[in-house]
């Protein structure tokens, strides 16, 4: 039989208990909007919003690579006298 037999067989292991759609919404969520009382998505905000639990939230933040709380673009200082704080 050798390894095409292993091809048959159940994987070991918890079965899957949320979607790929339920994941998609929530990366959704936390990529393309802000919440209401925030800057940015936490794990705690976004699972009370889901319906999922902190630590999946976590689990798929983690596993897509996903840092909310990091800017992407760079901000530049509406401070007058920014130049001249740059240069002391």
């Amino acid at each position: 039989m050798g390894l095409v037999g292993l091809y048959g067989e159940a994987r070991p292991g918890r079965p899957k208990t949320h979607d790929e759609e339920k994941v998609a919404q929530l990366l959704r969520m936390v990529l393309r909007s802000k919440p209401a009382d925030g800057t940015h998505w936490t794990v705690r905000s976004a699972a009370s919003v889901t319906g999922l639990s902190k630590s999946t939230v976590g689990r798929m933040l983690a596993l897509f690579g996903v840092q909310q709380h990091r800017s992407k673009s760079f901000k530049l200082s509406t401070d007058p006298l920014f130049v001249d704080k740059v240069k002391d």
